[in-house]
């Protein structure tokens, strides 16, 4: 299975362009929205602020801050989705708190393999202060793992930060995952999760609040709704919408969760079946209890081309699952499109508009009676997730249904 960035680069064919043009030509394959997972970290300060999740988020406001008084040798450690023929890394600091928190000193070490073995040292460079640092690599090393280790910074004895890390090059071979493989228990800040996948589907349940986990993969990307447990008021229970990336094996993963724009969450975690986790796992095509609970459910399955509204092949288990549940009923539904911030309001307002005729026409298609169905788009103006990373925007681009 390809990843997005895959599928991007084989369209675009970038082969021979100069170092120079891939940060401005090239997505930046470190971002957590392209499947990198952070598989280690030395030491954080343990504060959404200084995650180093904000390494990779796309957004250089945020970064990456060591633990207090721990500067020296501090390393992080990367799983790309496949393996890459690296040009470029960048590290950013331009938007650093001061001069002296900025790494200075910086190893970056690399290795093909999928676990933490057998890293070689690629380079040894000095980063700039409150700016951008851009290391080509000439001999395009062959990288799965990543690892960049803080030497020293420019002078403060209390942290060590870096805003930002980018990666540009070209996906060596395909991005393939097991079958089922992140079915498991995980850790996370909203407590013990346990997750079933069945294809690109994804049910969870959530040990904290008994909550519920309605998601869809895209490669080894998750994008799912959490909820409260069903007998909290109606109200109260859909609580936001989150990311999770998976490594290659389901081992390691990344989370981060959102709520009307806002991040309300970061996490490293691996999978650890002995966590006890004793929540109840929801019904697959659970869309009618969704639906019976809070009158509305979103869809991330349905997805689109880039931002076109051309339905993904991919989408057709998320419409049949919606097909299905519609034909156990005879709700009317209202079908709701929304995107992200990129673009103008009325461009965004067209696009969403049209995602949401897209899903209406598929379903009359297949004889689901059109008197049944509405449709509405809403562009921009309702986002879930935040609009200033990458991650955020790929859960703000959705399909909801609602009923009547």
């Amino acid at each position: 299975m390809k990843t997005p960035i895959a599928i991007a680069l084989t369209i675009l064919n970038l082969h021979g362009l100069s170092n120079a043009a891939y940060a401005a030509d090239q997505r930046n394959i470190f971002s957590m929205s392209e499947g990198t997972v952070i598989v280690s970290c030395s030491s954080d300060d343990h504060s959404s602020m200084w995650s180093p999740l904000n390494a990779f988020d796309g957004d250089p406001q945020r970064g990456w801050g060591t633990a207090k008084g721990k500067i020296a040798n501090q390393d992080i450690v990367i799983e790309l989705a496949q393996k890459y023929k690296m040009r470029q890394i960048i590290l950013d600091n331009e938007n650093a708190q001061d001069g002296a928190f900025c790494a200075k000193t910086v190893e970056i070490w690399g290795s093909v393999f999928d676990q933490a073995t057998g890293f070689k040292k690629i380079k040894s460079i000095t980063a700039l202060k409150l700016a951008r640092t851009k290391i080509d690599l000439p001999d395009s090393p062959t990288l799965r793992r990543i690892k960049f280790v803080i030497v020293d910074n420019w002078g403060d004895l209390n942290q060590a930060q870096i805003m930002e890390i980018e990666g540009f090059g070209e996906p060596e071979d395909k991005a393939e995952t097991a079958p089922n493989f992140i079915n498991g228990t995980y850790s996370s800040d909203l407590g013990a999760i346990k997750l079933k996948q069945n294809g690109t589907q994804v049910l969870g349940c959530i040990e904290k609040d008994s909550g519920t986990i309605y998601g869809a993969l895209t490669g080894n990307v998750m994008r799912f709704e959490y909820r409260k447990d069903g007998t909290t008021p109606s109200a109260a229970r859909t609580t936001g919408a989150g990311i999770m990336i998976f490594n290659g094996s389901g081992m390691e993963a990344n989370g981060s969760t959102s709520k009307d724009g806002n991040i309300q969450s970061l996490w490293l975690t691996k999978k650890n079946n002995m966590i006890a986790c004793y929540c109840k796992m929801p019904d697959f095509n659970s869309i009618n209890q969704r639906l019976k609970e809070n009158k509305r459910a979103i869809l991330f399955g349905i997805t689109f081309e880039g931002r076109t509204a051309s339905l993904r092949p991919e989408a057709d288990a998320a419409l049949s699952e919606l097909l299905n549940a519609l034909k156990d009923n005879n709700q009317k539904i209202q079908i709701e499109g929304h995107c992200d911030a990129n673009g103008t309001i009325n461009a965004n307002m067209r696009l969403s508009t049209n995602r949401a005729q897209a899903v209406f026409d598929w379903l009359k298609s297949h004889n689901i009676d059109a008197t049944r169905l509405s449709i509405k788009g809403f562009g921009e103006s309702r986002p879930i997730g935040d609009n200033s990373t990458p991650q955020g925007r790929y859960l703000n681009n959705r399909i909801e249904i609602s009923t009547k």
